[in-house]
């Protein structure tokens, strides 16, 4: 969790950075996971992964989907690991957690997929878009990038949650998927 904090960039609050365009009413949450790049490092609210991710989702037709950022900016894996399971008792039916990170240690991706979650590792579209673009995607270093990079794994996120029928009514939907970019 980070210290509240209100500016023209970069806005905390309840220990969450915001995420630009949630509704006001909603039927289930997108939770993002992850260190500096799920935080938005280096870019304003409306450019991080979450808010991309917001804005892409009310395009498509999903006006009913809020997403939350959970980013934390400079937190280990450790950190980010015990944030969600402190907060995993709050989710809902149909939520949905997105883990934007290199990697989890083998065992636990076993004990994940055995449990019914989603693995996506969205490394070679991101290249495929990138390199195809041929834009500037980093701030400093893989991780931080700037608006364009955190614009495109928001459009990879969007396209494969709505691709996995990860909107459709819950059947027995899976609560979690896991992205990963190296």
């Amino acid at each position: 969790m980070h210290e509240e904090c209100s500016s023209d960039y970069v806005n905390v609050e309840n220990g969450l950075r915001i995420t630009v365009g949630q509704p006001e009413s909603y039927r289930r949450t997108i939770h993002i996971y992850g260190r500096c790049g799920a935080f938005g490092y280096a870019v304003e609210d409306a450019h991080t992964i979450p808010s991309f991710l917001q804005k892409n989702l009310i395009q498509q037709g999903f006006k009913d989907v809020r997403v939350v950022n959970h980013g934390l900016w400079g937190g280990e894996d450790i950190f980010i690991d015990h944030n969600f399971l402190q907060d995993a008792m709050g989710f809902k039916e149909g939520d949905i957690v997105v883990f934007y990170r290199k990697h989890f240690p083998m065992k636990l991706m076993e004990h994940f997929i055995s449990h019914g979650v989603r693995y996506k590792d969205i490394t070679a579209a991101w290249h495929k878009g990138h390199d195809a673009d041929k834009r500037i995607a980093f701030f400093n270093q893989p991780g931080h990038m700037n608006s364009y990079g955190y614009e495109l794994v928001a459009r990879i996120i969007t396209d494969n949650l709505i691709a996995t029928g990860c909107f459709e009514e819950p059947k027995a939907l899976n609560r979690q998927s896991v992205v990963r970019v190296d």
